[in-house]
């Protein structure tokens, strides 16, 4: 009898968390915030009435689809990213990710705004970006620059940035499997978006405002990643389940404090919630992990995840208005969209994805 895949649980969450942020975004934001969606991609607000679907997505008090899957990629890369640490050294771990991110993502993202400029051809609306906000977004450094984001989506890549080095710096103790440095980590992050407001109103010089604003809220989001960590060392025998249930509940406790008096608190309790039910999702399926089988539809979705999760919006928002547009009902369109969408996924998994990640790892095989 074949051995159960102890990781296809991550894998096919994968797949889920990209079909829920896909859902939030599609059938939620296009209608709740047409106004966005109509500055983002060049083209006239959605005037129309929203359909049933928008309800059936949205009409959630404390759950958001977003948000929800959100948190399971991040849960996710917690608990994966410490493998890649076992024989690689920080700057060999570092060229991997490097070459397992920003290709994929600088392709996805060009071509996204390739869409983009021709919607607002077609609308005769002007393209909305300049090369500095490109250039910006592309490298993931938006946010440290007072840059606004240019797809809606990206933010989450720079937070995953931020763990990657974190990470690097704490391979050693990773290995040994210590605890400590999440809580002190946590501790710090805490102290910090606590009193950042008052910091930051004393800084006179607006680009260390903006940086240390995103940067505070950028690593309360790193915190919740180390959850994932701590799966990792209960799967690697590193703590006890007890001990993983004991201390990821303390890291949970002290994101939603974290959140509570940071400068996005506002949020609290609503937007937190879905990271206590990405919780619950992941800690259910690692519970049961060795009962997952492969479901093609599904494990296709996850192979594709990324390049999909990067290129989704922009291109799904254009495409849906377009198709509008010539009388298609909102529903087909949605539907005819996804199979676009999924093809040019597939097709960066190919051509893009999976050749710059082999080449990263080699490439960090030799450096170590």
């Amino acid at each position: 009898m074949e051995k159960p895949n102890k990781f296809l649980f991550a894998n096919q969450l994968r797949g889920i968390a990209v079909f829920s942020v896909l859902l939030s975004h599609w059938f939620g934001m296009y209608w709740a915030r047409s106004d966005l969606v109509a500055q983002y991609t060049a083209s006239p607000q959605e005037g129309g009435l929203a359909p049933a679907v928008y309800f059936l997505v949205s009409n959630y008090s404390h759950f958001n689809f977003g948000a929800f899957g959100v948190a399971i990629f991040f849960l996710i890369s917690g608990f994966v990213i410490p493998f890649s640490l076992e024989k690689l050294q920080p700057l060999g771990f570092l060229v991997a990710r490097f070459f397992r991110i920003f290709p994929t993502y600088i392709f996805g993202l060009a071509l996204s705004l390739f869409f983009v400029y021709l919607s607002g051809q077609f609308w005769g609306i002007a393209f909305p970006w300049g090369n500095g906000t490109m250039a910006a977004n592309a490298l993931l450094v938006f946010n440290l620059l007072g840059v606004n984001t240019i797809d809606l989506v990206n933010w989450t890549l720079a937070i995953e940035i931020k763990f990657y080095l974190l990470l690097a710096l704490m391979i050693p103790l990773i290995r040994q499997g210590k605890v400590w440095m999440f809580f002190v980590w946590a501790a710090l992050i805490f102290l910090v978006n606590w009193k950042v407001q008052g910091i930051a109103v004393r800084l006179a010089i607006k680009p260390l405002n903006t940086a240390l604003y995103a940067v505070c809220i950028e690593m309360m989001y790193v915190t919740y990643m180390m959850i994932g960590v701590l799966f990792y060392y209960q799967i690697k025998n590193k703590i006890s389940q007890s001990q993983l249930f004991i201390y990821s509940g303390i890291l949970l406790a002290i994101v939603a404090l974290t959140w509570k008096v940071s400068t996005v608190g506002q949020q609290f309790p609503v937007t937190t919630a879905n990271y206590l039910w990405g919780y619950i999702a992941f800690t259910t399926a690692y519970l049961l992990r060795d009962k997952f089988i492969p479901i093609k539809t599904l494990d296709w979705l996850a192979n594709v995840s990324y390049p999909m999760y990067a290129m989704h919006s922009l291109i799904g928002y254009t495409f849906i208005k377009l198709l509008s547009y010539y009388g298609v009902g909102f529903e087909l369109a949605s539907f005819i969209t996804f199979g676009l969408v999924g093809l040019i996924a597939q097709l960066i998994h190919v051509y893009i994805e999976k050749p710059s990640t082999d080449y990263g790892k080699r490439l960090a095989g030799k450096w170590g």
